[in-house]
């Protein structure tokens, strides 16, 4: 978050530790659940700003509070990226040491860094440079948030990652 932002009206860090999962109402009514291992930093109040801006590290499903001040977008950073969407639900999975952001859209539409333009029922995948949008796999996006598992065609690392975070153990790869 910016500087103003931080002097104006604070900041709050929430944090869900290895193994757990928090939920949070922001100031403006927006909900959000935080999946393990994630971070989210939010101001303590929006009326001072021109726009609700988070900042999320891990993965977070966010479901956007329509507010009636006009043009007011909710922005949400996670790494190089940011998406901007009025009133939306989508999930946010940008943990720090996956290759990929990948922004899961269920309701709603959203711009991702300031161009690309994201629908419901798609999903943008972030890899350094390049952005691809396709068709999004919902439930295997979400599943997390009902505690769930649900992975189709992810590599055996991938999925060692988030078993590793959901119960806090490390794993240890042998030839």
């Amino acid at each position: 978050l910016d500087s103003d932002t931080v002097k104006n009206v604070g900041v709050n860090d929430l944090e869900p530790p290895l193994g757990g999962q928090y939920q949070v109402r922001l100031p403006d009514g927006t909900k959000v659940w935080l999946n393990a291992a994630s971070k989210l930093t939010y101001p303590a109040s929006f009326t001072q700003n021109k726009e609700r801006k988070v900042e999320l590290s891990g993965e977070g499903y966010f479901e956007v509070a329509k507010i009636t001040q006009a043009n007011t977008p909710f922005i949400v950073v996670s790494g190089k990226q940011s998406i901007e969407v009025e009133a939306a639900r989508f999930n946010i999975s940008s943990y720090l040491n996956d290759e990929t952001i990948k922004t899961t859209l269920l309701e709603g539409t959203g711009k991702i860094n300031s161009k690309n333009i994201i629908k419901s029922g798609q999903q943008s995948i972030n890899r350094k440079r390049n952005l691809e949008i396709i068709p999004a796999n919902i439930k295997e996006a979400v599943a997390w948030k009902n505690g769930l598992f649900l992975f189709e065609d992810e590599s055996l690392e991938t999925i060692m990652k988030s078993i590793s975070r959901w119960y806090n153990v490390e794993i240890i790869y042998s030839n």
